[in-house]
């Protein structure tokens, strides 16, 4: 596969190494994934030898590769990344190790026609532009992915720990765990999950139940203790716990220190989408309101 409609060293891929990682770990959750661990194996001299993250997802279609790893700056998304996330990467996340490491493998299941299969992609940071894709073969292992991160320069052992890691992944992951408490999705780090609760300020945060025309809604109000990545935002999910709208808060350029998401789920949602706190009119049990 080869990236031909832009330079990839001229599109503002990340020089952070915890970004970086950040990218790897959206890209195993945009696939599904329900639990998520990164590894890093230490070398003889407290460097890194090799960073793995390993996921449970859906894993990478052979069909589509070349909308996925042969697109560059319009990286197709599913649904789930769109609703979700405020900001996609278009296809640069895949990139983000070459800042500090000279190669990326990933080796994946997928599901496909005629039942499971699995290949391996390679990057070399010599030669971004191409990839290397083994041919599939006929497997009985579940769907998900490994990515190898390798050839790592200039970080030590104690940089990749769970407490470097955990400020970093709190910030962009701490929303979307919370989200989806109830799937029992996890992310761990060296062996450790990560505890999104910590993240929370219990104090200032409020859940309520309440009824508007017979119909349930139950309303979380998550105050958390530093800033999040993600926009300040309501999500609006069905009974299901599927987000079916978000709408970002008024709160985003206000200059006090509140960070904080929201989310309301009712049955009321079920089917409909895009629904948002401005102008959106919906019908609740045959009257109209804002």
């Amino acid at each position: 596969l080869s990236v031909n409609n832009q330079s990839v060293e001229s599109s503002g891929i990340t020089k952070d190494y915890k970004e970086a990682l950040c990218e790897y770990v959206w890209n195993s959750f945009e696939a599904n994934a329900t639990n998520v661990s990164i590894n890093c194996i230490p070398n003889e001299l407290d460097g890194i030898k090799e960073i793995s993250i390993t996921d449970d997802g859906d894993g990478i279609s052979y069909e589509n590769l070349h909308n996925t790893f042969g697109a560059f700056l319009n990286s197709q998304k599913n649904s789930k990344s769109l609703q979700i996330k405020t900001k996609a990467n278009k296809g640069k996340g895949r990139f983000s190790c070459f800042s500090f490491a000279s190669f990326a493998e990933w080796f994946t299941v997928t599901s496909s026609t005629t039942g499971n299969i699995a290949y391996t992609i390679k990057l070399d940071n010599t030669d971004k532009e191409h990839s290397d894709v083994s041919d599939p073969v006929s497997t009985h292992q579940p769907t998900g992915t490994r990515l190898d991160i390798s050839g790592i320069q200039g970080i030590q052992a104690e940089d990749v720990s769970f407490d470097q890691l955990e400020s970093t992944m709190l910030k962009n992951f701490a929303w979307y765990l919370y989200l989806n408490k109830d799937k029992n999705i996890t992310l761990t780090i060296n062996g450790i999950n990560l505890d999104f609760k910590k993240y929370i300020n219990a104090e200032a945060s409020v859940e309520k139940q309440v009824q508007i025309a017979k119909i349930p809604f139950k309303i979380a109000l998550v105050v958390w203790n530093e800033k999040i990545k993600e926009n300040f935002s309501v999500y609006f999910l069905d009974s299901e716990g599927v987000v079916r709208s978000k709408d970002t808060t008024t709160f985003n350029r206000n200059t006090v220190n509140f960070n904080h998401s929201v989310f309301v789920t009712s049955p009321f949602f079920a089917g409909r989408d895009g629904i948002t706190l401005n102008g959106r009119k919906s019908e609740i049990d045959g009257q109209t309101e804002l």
